[in-house]
């Protein structure tokens, strides 16, 4: 079995933010920022989407191991802000979640601190990717 280097950056992101405490925040946020810097938008891309899969965001009020994690995430909406790509990338990372609904998406927008055009723009990205998908069927 040969692994492409690829797929070792993607493991090590996921190792990364699977692992991610209080205590370890400032020195694994500086090693995924330092593996995005040198990987680009494809590990980006793979780095919210594995932020999005392995935190709770339905029932979050006892949930304390999840806020190193959501406290990334929500620094990562702001760094984005009003950007393009903002839209894409969170729904792209939204849509393999089991059970997305309206709730799941309020409680989403109101833990990250969406703005009114981010939220905007994730619901345009989803609808998108529903469209293609339904498109490609």
């Amino acid at each position: 079995m040969t692994l492409s280097f690829g797929h070792i950056v993607f493991s090590q992101l996921r190792y990364l933010v699977t692992n991610l405490t209080k205590k370890n925040y400032k020195a694994t946020v500086t090693e995924i920022t330092q593996i995005l810097d040198a990987y680009g938008f494809e590990a980006y891309q793979f780095f919210i989407r594995c932020l999005t899969e392995t935190t709770e965001f339905k029932d979050h009020k006892g949930n304390q191991r999840d806020q190193p994690k959501l406290q990334l995430l929500e620094q990562e909406a702001k760094r984005l802000g009003e950007s393009v790509q903002f839209g894409g990338l969170f729904a792209g990372a939204l849509e393999d979640i089991s059970g997305l609904n309206e709730e799941l998406l309020f409680s989403f927008s109101k833990l990250l601190r969406l703005t009114l055009p981010q939220q905007l723009s994730l619901g345009l990205g989803l609808v998108q990717s529903v469209s293609s998908e339904a498109t490609q069927q």
